[in-house]
């Protein structure tokens, strides 16, 4: 359990350190990428989806993965999780998010997710996975890119793997 708290740790601190060339931009202004939400729009997403999944036990997100034991279970609209899952799935939306406001800021700019953190949790929230580069794979099983011959996915969705 103590890897994936190290884990939402360390996101917020890439997440912070990508951004942070960017303090001085207009980020109300400044779509990212290609969603349909302001670079600014998108940091309050990440703001929400960690207090989202932490209110879910009713403490911060950190905390209660520590203090959560293994078996406990707690809804998310794709199902039920354990507090791994729920850690997977705020390390996976803060780095995604992370990518679509460096893009969006700064489109010449190449950031991708750490390969440590991708890999983390790509076996928990997408077990189907494609091989490939876990950075590049895990921005194609979110929709981001396309992947090699495979193009890139409009519809998708992840799925928590719960240890049985």
């Amino acid at each position: 359990m103590s890897a994936t708290v190290d884990l939402i740790a360390t996101v917020t601190e890439t997440c912070t350190a990508a951004l942070t060339p960017y303090a001085d931009r207009d980020w109300r202004s400044l779509p990212a990428a290609d969603l349909r939400w302001t670079c600014w729009d998108t940091a309050l997403h990440i703001a929400d989806d960690l207090y989202f999944h932490a209110v879910h036990h009713g403490a911060l997100l950190t905390g209660v993965v520590q203090a959560t034991d293994d078996s406990v279970r707690a809804f998310h609209a794709y199902g039920l999780s354990d507090p791994t899952g729920f850690a997977a799935m705020a390390v996976t939306e803060v780095l995604i998010h992370t990518y679509d406001m460096v893009r969006g800021l700064d489109h010449g700019n190449s950031w991708r997710p750490p390969a440590d953190l991708a890999d983390a949790v790509l076996p928990i929230l997408f077990p189907d996975a494609p091989p490939g580069d876990p950075p590049e794979v895990l921005l194609y099983c979110c929709g981001r890119i396309a992947l090699g011959d495979l193009p890139g996915q409009h519809d998708w969705r992840w799925h928590v793997q719960i240890p049985t």
